[in-house]
């Protein structure tokens, strides 16, 4: 793991904030289940929901309506450009912020074009989860015929449609965040699986370079669902980078 340069004792946090996770696109409070489990003993731990909105604003807003007035930001995928909305929004709740497999960049035109289809196929009710061509941009090879594949078809389709529609409507309307992420002073760790075809390595290298006290880890064998793929190893990785930023109290 990259570290930030030694934090002074005033810089540091509180190393029993609450944390808030935030799930991606598609997903639900499943997918950080395990990780959260894990801090449950030490944090006040909490999953946002993000199936309810058709906005990347409005998905910011509820969670700052339903979080504790200072915490610690995890978002994933979508979750990170909603954690990135709310440190635009409310700077001063958020003591922390720990990205993982999002971008800062719009999409690309090519991009825009596959969001585009993939809403195209729901208005000819064909709207089937993550199908067997899109599970391997979100899971490591390693994965794909086993129980963490089923996990992430199961947890799409508890997500539905419904919620699909109004979530990538959110994500192809969301704001450019890298003029926000120079502005953020509170310490940062940047994560991402060295498999992610989705949001690759070099697009967690670009928020990196881009924040003002950044921490980086770079997941081995692992695609874009890291709580998933490797929780264990997840909740390790955000938990060394806590020490390393935290103070008692």
């Amino acid at each position: 793991m990259i570290l930030p340069e030694s934090l002074t004792l005033s810089e540091r946090i509180p190393s029993s904030l609450p944390m808030v996770f935030v799930p991606g696109l598609l997903c639900d409070a499943s997918i950080w289940n395990a990780v959260a489990q894990t801090f449950s003993g030490r944090h006040a731990t909490s999953i946002a929901d993000l199936t309810q909105d058709d906005s990347i604003t409005a998905m910011a807003e509820r969670l700052l309506k339903d979080a504790p007035p200072s915490f610690i930001l995890i978002g994933l995928s979508m979750g990170g450009y909603v954690a990135q909305e709310v440190m635009a929004m409310a700077p001063e709740r958020v003591a922390a912020l720990i990205l993982l497999d999002t971008s800062a960049s719009p999409d690309d035109p090519a991009r825009l074009q596959e969001r585009s289809i993939a809403l195209q196929s729901l208005d000819i009710g064909q709207f089937r989860g993550v199908t067997s061509t899109m599970m391997p941009r979100l899971i490591d090879r390693t994965h794909l015929h086993g129980p963490i594949s089923k996990a992430v078809q199961d947890m799409a389709l508890r997500v539905g449609s419904e919620t699909f529609l109004r979530q990538q409507k959110a994500i192809m309307a969301r704001r450019d965040f890298r003029p926000v992420l120079s502005t953020i002073t509170q310490p940062a760790l940047v994560a991402v699986g060295d498999c992610d075809a989705l949001t690759p390595p070099e697009k967690a290298i670009e928020i990196f370079r881009l924040l003002q006290k950044p921490s980086f880890y770079l997941f081995h064998q692992c695609g874009h669902l890291p709580p998933i793929e490797q929780p264990s190893r997840t909740a390790r990785v955000i938990q060394a980078w806590i020490n390393a930023v935290t103070v008692d109290g």
